[in-house]
């Protein structure tokens, strides 16, 4: 299949690089926590209350996550177009030639890891990206939250009709087995430094901006029969990376 003429609307949207990221620790498909620089982070919160704790546990995500920064132009101007960026991956039937997503996905060498499906399979998804496994789920979704929350004013135009306001928003997604929404995705990205690849049955894969540079990606797949999130990896195991090209044909 060509290149899908979207391409440009989609590149000027996301003003992601396709260059690929040239400081020394560029390999995502390594599976090694270490290949993250020290960020500038809030205490994760205790899933049984409030109260910030620093054990052996969360410190591989305190050396990831960035939290303590401001939205950047991109990641409003992506909330801000999102509607047409979905409306750009749909595949026209002269183009879909696939019968399943498992099959869609093939044709790109990567394949689903399942994930549990209770509410918090988005990030149970990311956890699976980074470590291998679905533990970091409350952990991932506090640090979006904090996010967030320390951004509310800029974030408060773009919740659903869900919520009345942004600290509904708050208080309804930072509760555990809350499905994740295009927000909360962003956000995820954003915090991560990461670009998130969103892969659909009959839809080209969706890029959600979080890092400047193409090659920095995590890949899950969505079924929106039952709003679910899965992993998705290389049949070798390893965290796939896709060109910019790539990303535009299925």
């Amino acid at each position: 299949m060509e290149v899908s003429s979207t391409s440009n609307s989609i590149s000027s949207i996301t003003t992601i690089s396709n260059n690929i990221n040239k400081r020394k620790n560029t390999s995502i498909e390594i599976d090694d926590n270490k290949r993250f620089k020290s960020k500038t982070l809030v205490p994760v919160m205790n899933k049984n209350n409030d109260n910030a704790i620093h054990d052996e546990k969360n410190s591989d995500l305190r050396e990831i996550i960035e939290v303590n920064k401001r939205p950047s132009t991109r990641e409003l101007k992506y909330l801000s177009n999102l509607k047409e960026l979905i409306s750009l991956s749909e595949l026209s039937i002269r183009d879909f030639t696939f019968h399943s997503l498992t099959e869609q996905l093939r044709v790109l060498n990567l394949r689903k890891i399942e994930i549990i499906g209770d509410g918090n399979c988005f990030f149970r998804a990311i956890s699976h990206q980074l470590f291998g496994n679905q533990t970091y789920h409350r952990e991932l979704r506090y640090y979006a939250i904090a996010y967030i929350t320390q951004n509310s004013s800029a974030f408060e135009s773009f919740i659903s009709n869900e919520d009345n306001t942004i600290y509904d928003y708050i208080i309804r997604m930072k509760k555990n087995k809350t499905y994740a929404d295009h927000l909360i995705i962003i956000v995820t990205a954003s915090i991560l430094n990461h670009n998130i690849i969103i892969h659909e049955y009959r839809k080209r894969p969706l890029l959600i901006p979080g890092s400047d540079y193409i090659d920095q990606q995590f890949h899950i797949a969505y079924s929106p029969d039952n709003q679910h999130y899965e992993s998705i990896k290389k049949f070798d195991g390893t965290i796939p990376i896709l060109s910019f090209e790539q990303l535009q044909q299925t």
